[in-house]
């Protein structure tokens, strides 16, 4: 059986081994040239590797042919073991009994994580980017289009403001094909770290949907699922209203409760995957849209964009069809 007093015993042996070498450290020391405090950290690893005892009767030495450099020396040689500080700082105490160590740094392991780390994740205060690009578009429409997006994000302490914008045009010879306009708005109120308030409205001109315009509003609450820098999720929900008026001379309005959800997935510094998914789900008819994206920086502010979005009305006019499907590659510059 190993009786627990014996590591005193042995560190005991130990400490009066080091005070024996540090009265027989050379007096031609105390001229030595200081070394700075990496070039004494490196040495003093260097030395660990010789074992503990080697370590400290090495920092011993140092200190009696420097004491005004004592709390430096210690420093550097916590520094180079980190594992070994709580001895190392004994050890030195009741060697130089009448010397201030308080000066000498903590062991990086022990010292606390800088502040600045957490502002590091914080959003930045505007983020923006202008995506232009060509299209081939299914459904309603059969062509080949140009189309010209923006995307801007204003972020303040509890608030956060998000406009979305894009034109789509296509024409077949002289004949047009695709014109369509699209707005949208989100502000959003945080009331705890993860749950906020939001307000949405949006305003779609599509010549080729079977309406002149439809508007849409919806107020609710939303939760932030994932928050991480690499993968962040975001639901919302909430009640509303859309109104809508037919090319046809008709107007349409109606009650509706939107679902949706934003999910960013950084999967490099240079790469990232996106998808916004909205349900906007009415007494007569619901309108969906998912929008999927991989988006690749080339260099400086440039980035390459790749997505797909579907677009889908369960009940559309007499003429339309239920289904678009638009693939885009775009070229982005960021505004930040």
């Amino acid at each position: 059986m190993i009786h627990p007093y014996r590591s005193h015993i042995r560190n005991g042996a130990l400490a009066a081994l080091i005070l024996v070498a540090a009265s027989l450290a050379p007096a031609a020391m105390a001229g030595a040239q200081a070394a700075t405090a990496p070039q004494m950290q490196a040495s003093f690893a260097e030395t660990r590797a010789q074992g503990r005892a080697a370590l400290l009767s090495r920092m011993i030495s140092e200190i009696g042919a420097r004491p005004d450099e004592a709390a430096a020396i210690l420093g550097a040689a916590i520094a180079a073991s980190p594992a070994d500080e709580d001895i190392l700082r004994a050890t030195a105490t009741a060697a130089f009994p009448q010397t201030d160590f308080a000066a000498a740094p903590a062991s990086p392991a022990a010292a606390p994580e800088p502040a600045a780390e957490s502002a590091a994740d914080e959003e930045p205060p505007f983020t923006g980017e202008v995506a232009a690009g060509a299209n081939v578009t299914s459904g309603n429409t059969d062509s080949t289009a140009a189309s010209l997006s923006a995307a801007l994000q204003w972020n303040f302490t509890d608030w956060e403001i998000e406009s979305n914008g894009s034109l789509e045009y296509a024409s077949d010879g002289d004949t047009k094909t695709a014109q369509r306009y699209y707005l949208d708005s989100t502000v959003r109120r945080d009331l705890t770290e993860r749950l906020y308030a939001f307000g949405f409205a949006s305003y779609t001109d599509d010549q080729f949907s079977g309406y002149k315009y439809e508007a849409a509003g919806n107020a609710g609450f939303g939760y932030r699922i994932f928050t991480g820098k690499r993968f962040k999720l975001d639901v919302e929900a909430g009640p509303g209203y859309r109104y809508s008026e037919l090319s046809s001379g008709g107007v349409e309005t109606e009650p509706t409760a939107r679902v949706a959800s934003g999910l960013t997935w950084n999967l490099s510094d240079n790469a990232k995957l996106t998808n916004d998914l909205a349900v906007n789900i009415g007494t007569d008819k619901t309108i969906s849209t998912d929008t999927l994206a991989l988006t690749t920086k080339l260099i400086g502010a440039l980035a390459a964009r790749a997505s797909l979005e579907v677009r889908h009305n369960s009940a559309p006019p007499v003429g339309s069809e239920e289904l678009d499907t638009i693939s885009k590659l775009s070229l982005v510059y960021s505004l930040n």
